[in-house]
């Protein structure tokens, strides 16, 4: 389910609080009918999200990544093969206990942690600081960056980190 997770958080510009349940009463979790699957993507459709007063929906589209293992589609689609296709909240553990925002950022840590990363460098918005990154060096506009990650001004750009400034934050995982 984390797997699942992260990769939502990341290749769709999620705010956790977008994802799970977080006790503001403005922002339910993501719900299984807010999810819709095709062939090659994965449709999210929001309303409740920062900056929305209206509460129109908005579509975030995931993408297949056929050639990588970091496959959004791939592994909803596989979330969704063992959580089963009930209504309510979409990420939920065994027993349909519902993923708090405390759990997942306890859970991250602990990922985290198994890979060595430094826990005082990364938190769950970390997913949204590495998509607005990504879609920075990958070349996107600053109106696709905005629009991608829902934001309503130039804030994203505080999230964007450069490349080398990643490249300083992450150890050496090879020994020679």
């Amino acid at each position: 389910m984390f797997r699942a997770m992260f990769l939502t958080a990341f290749f769709g510009f999620f705010r956790i609080g977008e994802l799970v349940v977080t006790g503001a009463k403005h922002c339910p979790p993501l719900d299984f009918s807010q999810y819709a699957k095709y062939p090659h993507k994965v449709v999210i459709t929001i309303r409740h999200f920062k900056h929305n007063l209206s509460k129109a929906p908005f579509d975030i589209v995931l993408s297949a990544q056929p050639n990588s293992e970091l496959c959004p589609v791939r592994a909803l689609a596989e979330y969704v093969r063992l959580r089963g296709k009930f209504p309510g909240q979409f990420f939920v553990l065994p027993g349909k206990w519902r993923v708090t925002r405390s759990y997942f950022c306890t859970q991250l840590k602990a990922c985290l942690a198994f890979t060595g990363l430094d826990l005082h460098r990364y938190k769950s918005h970390s997913f949204r600081i590495g998509a607005a990154s990504f879609g920075a060096a990958s070349g996107l506009s600053d109106a696709q960056l905005r629009e991608l990650g829902r934001w309503k001004s130039d804030a994203f750009k505080k999230y964007i980190r450069s490349a080398e400034s990643l490249l300083v934050s992450i150890p050496t995982l090879v020994t020679a």
